[in-house]
Order: structure tokens, then C-alpha cells, then sequence
């Protein structure tokens, strides 16, 4: 079995195990890494090779005489979020090197940055056993001795963990259920591993500072740099993917492995189908009820609170939705002080989904349909809430039965 074939389920694991939409990977023959190439060599270096170009501010064209300039890479990697980043970690813990990550937006905050201290701007997410076990994988090297072997090392899930609140518990309120009728479920120790939460973008944040303090040797990363296209090439009896970039410069890629962790944008995905006459296909579900969301801040009562009569703990999470499927509430805490984040879920049309709607009119329909929230909620964040746009939900769909063609 080749290096590639070995690696593919492990990169599959990290993106599903992370929560996040599934890698789509196309390996080729070119530019195979040294498998025998010792992990060690891709330490801490005090010189970090982070490209960081903007893109094009304007959408018009330049006229230019001279095609794209061509590079050749080991590995390139289409999006720098958790399983973009967790993916060049682990290639780069193998052994490999020249591997490079292109992402279309700007580089993440630092993982201590304060802007992450604003409980309604990021969405969380969740990572259970499955991420846990794949991060515990991924390893950072601290330090070598003069012979340039490492002394210590910690894996990658410790350093994610100090950025997380663990969840115990979750409380719902079925539809109709009155504000102090809310099942209240705590798991106990018997589960080997506990809920974690964190901001996505902060544990993109997170994977990044690992990238450049352990393997800025073996990993480029390249913000504000989009994929435009992939083509094929065969040379020589052997195919090739060359994919087209647009950020400072146009440039094109030939590459010997490219990974596709591109999220909702599945520009690979879509290429690689068409390329394989449907061998990696993707289905796309139909939705028949469209949603959209806004992020709302949640501050729960203090303890010495005598006005609510409801039961509030920090560490759980929290969800309620109304009888007719009007509104949905999820709420996951931001830290460990009683600041939520709660998702407010609408249909897209919905008026209290739009942007610049009525504060006062929200006020009235949560007060309405769920007022246990109510409380939680300052006017002055919910006014920000009516006002602002919604984003969307992402999209299903499945990339199969293969994800890859080598």
C-alpha cells in the first residue's frame, strides 16, 4: 500500500472527526515526499515562510501580456481552516515537506487575541471524541538539543484545549414547554471524553500558530489567495492537477499532492467530478426549508439572582424551539463566566431575519415564544442582533463513493 493510501483515511478522519465538511483529496505520482524523512527535522525555526498576499481589491481585469508564473509543489492544500491546517500538520509530522496552504481570507486572530472575548461574533463549535482523538494525533515539536533532536514535545489537542469550555450537560425545552419545564441532562464521568467548545476561527487560529512554530520549515501559508481553477495535465503517461491562484499575483501550481479543504465553496469537489466522470461524485440535498441565523449574546444570572426562577448552569448547553418551527435556540458557553453564544435559527424569510429589523418587535416575539432567554438578552445586544445581516447555513452534501484519484 503507498504512502498516499495510508495517508487519505487519516485526512478524511480529521476533517469529519473536526466537524467540518470532508476533505476531497487528488493525489498524484509526481513530487512524492521521502516517507523515511524524519519528523524531527521540521522544528521550530526562529525564520517563518508565512506568504501572506492580498487579493485583487478591484474585480476588474488587468490586461497583461505574460501567462501566470508556475510553480511546483509537493503538496498543496486548498483552505486554511481546522482541516486544511490539521491536514499540513500531519503531512509535515510524516516527513514531508514544500507543502503549502492557500486560503481566500485573512489570516486568523492570535488564539489570545482579545477579539475573541466578544461572545456574538464567531461561531462555536463543538469537538467530541472524534476531533479530540484526531488532534491528540497531530503532535508539536518544543525545542531540540544540539544534536537537533526534539526534547519535548506536546500533541496538538493540549494546546486546543487551554482555548476551550467544556460542556457537561445539555437542558431542552420541547415545544410548548413552559419556562421551568426544561429536561435538564448531565453526563456523567463514565464518558471518556467531554464536550469541548470553541470558536471555529479560533481553533483555525490555534492549528496556525502550531503550523509556524513547529513546522514553518515544511509549511507555507498563504492568506488572501484564492483558487480560481484546477486542470489536468498528462506528461509522459502521468496526470498531473495545476491549479490557478489569484492573490498579489496570478500563478499557477503544478502539484504532486492537492488536498481540497475548501468548506462549503467544494471547488475541487465539483472539478474532480467532472475529471472522473462521476467516480467521485457529489450529491447535493435538496433544502426545502431554508434557515438562516444570527448569533446572539446570552449573560446568565448570577447566583445571588432572585428574579428567575429557572436553573442556569455555565456549563451547559442550552436549546428550546417553538411549537411551530418558527424560531430555534441553541446556546454553547463562550467561557466560563456565564457569557453564551446562542444561534438564533429563522427561515430566510422571516421578518425578524432580515437585516435592520425591528428591536422591539424581536423583543416581543422572543418574550412571546421563548421567554426563559428573554432575561439574558441587554437591549442594547439585541438591537445589534435586529440590525445586523443573517448568514447562511451551509449547505449539505456528500462527496463519494471515492475521494480521491491517484
Amino acid at each position: 500500500m503507498s504512502l498516499w493510501h495510508r495517508m487519505i483515511p487519516f485526512m478524511v478522519l480529521v476533517g469529519l472527526a473536526l466537524g467540518l465538511h470532508p476533505a476531497t483529496f487528488l493525489s498524484f505520482r509526481n513530487s512524492h515526499p521521502h516517507p523515511t524523512q524524519h519528523p524531527h527535522q521540521h522544528q521550530h525555526q526562529h525564520t517563518h515562510r508565512l506568504l501572506s498576499s492580498r487579493r485583487l481589491a478591484s474585480t476588474e481585469s488587468v490586461p497583461t501580456e505574460t501567462a501566470p508564473k508556475t510553480h511546483t509543489q509537493s503538496a498543496t492544500i486548498i483552505g486554511a481552516g481546522p482541516a486544511g491546517l490539521a491536514t499540513a500538520i500531519m503531512l509535515a509530522q510524516r516527513g514531508m515537506d514544500d507543502i503549502h496552504v492557500y486560503e481566500r481570507l485573512a489570516a486568523p486572530a492570535a488564539s489570545d487575541d482579545a477579539v475573541w472575548s466578544d461572545t456574538a461574533k464567531f461561531y462555536l463549535i463543538g469537538l467530541g471524541g472524534r476531533g479530540q482523538k484526531a488532534l491528540q494525533e497531530l503532535v508539536i515539536h518544543d525545542g531540540s538539543d544540539d544534536d537537533g533532536n526534539g526534547v519535548s514535545q506536546q500533541s496538538v489537542w493540549d494546546r486546543v484545549e487551554e482555548k476551550c469550555v467544556t460542556v457537561l450537560g445539555r437542558k431542552d425545552w420541547a415545544p410548548g414547554a413552559g419556562v421551568d419545564e426544561g429536561v435538564e441532562r448531565i453526563f456523567g464521568d463514565d464518558r471518556p471524553y467531554k464536550t469541548k467548545v470553541i470558536p471555529r476561527d479560533r481553533l483555525a487560529g490555534v492549528l496556525r500558530e502550531v503550523v509556524l512554530d513547529s513546522y514553518g520549515d515544511a509549511v507555507s501559508l498563504h492568506y488572501d489567495t484564492e483558487m480560481t481553477s484546477v486542470r489536468w495535465e498528462d506528461t509522459e503517461g502521468e496526470e498531473t492537477a495545476v491549479v490557478s491562484l489569484r492573490g498579489e499575483e496570478d500563478v499557477d501550481v503544478r502539484c504532486g499532492l492537492l488536498v481540497g479543504a475548501d468548506g462549503t465553496a467544494r471547488t475541487l469537489a465539483t472539478a474532480l467530478e467532472s475529471h472522473t466522470d462521476g467516480a467521485v461524485g457529489v450529491i447535493r440535498y435538496p433544502d426545502d426549508n431554508r434557515r438562516v441565523y444570527k448569533t446572539v449574546p446570552l449573560t446568565l444570572p448570577s447566583d445571588t439572582d432572585t428574579t428567575t426562577t429557572t436553573n442556569w448552569r455555565a456549563d451547559v448547553n442550552y436549546s428550546a424551539r417553538t411549537r411551530d418551527g418558527r424560531v430555534i435556540l441553541d446556546a454553547l458557553p463562550a467561557n466560563t463566566h456565564g457569557e453564551y453564544c446562542a444561534v438564533l435559527l429563522l427561515t430566510a424569510d422571516d421578518e425578524f431575519a432580515q437585516p435592520n429589523s425591528n428591536p422591539e418587535g424581536l423583543r416581543a416575539l422572543i418574550n412571546a415564544t421563548l421567554p426563559q432567554f428573554s432575561p439574558l438578552i441587554t437591549d442594547v445586544d439585541l438591537d445589534l442582533v435586529a440590525r445586523k445581516a443573517p448568514s447562511n447555513i451551509p449547505r449539505f452534501r456528500y462527496v463519494g463513493p471515492t475521494l480521491h484519484s491517484a
